[in-house]
């Protein structure tokens, strides 16, 4: 039982931020490349920083909401 709950508690702390950062990460890829197959003459570069920038702080926002309610 022990061996469980210090399995969960290590999940908890140390793999789900690092889960979050890659999903960001992956999803910032795919917005990249639908943006870039889908507008490959404009590319506008101050709308792509703004919704990058967007998602980067709701993922930010949840990963630094996990952490405060565990604490």
């Amino acid at each position: 039982m022990e061996i469980f709950v210090l399995f969960f508690g290590l999940y908890g702390y140390f793999l789900l931020p690092i889960f979050g950062v890659t999903l960001c990460l992956n999803l910032i890829k795919i917005v990249w490349d639908l943006v870039n197959k889908s507008y490959p003459e404009t590319k506008n570069i101050f709308w792509l920083t703004i919704s990058f920038a967007m998602i980067l702080v709701i993922f930010a926002s949840l990963i630094i909401i996990s952490f405060i309610d565990r604490i």
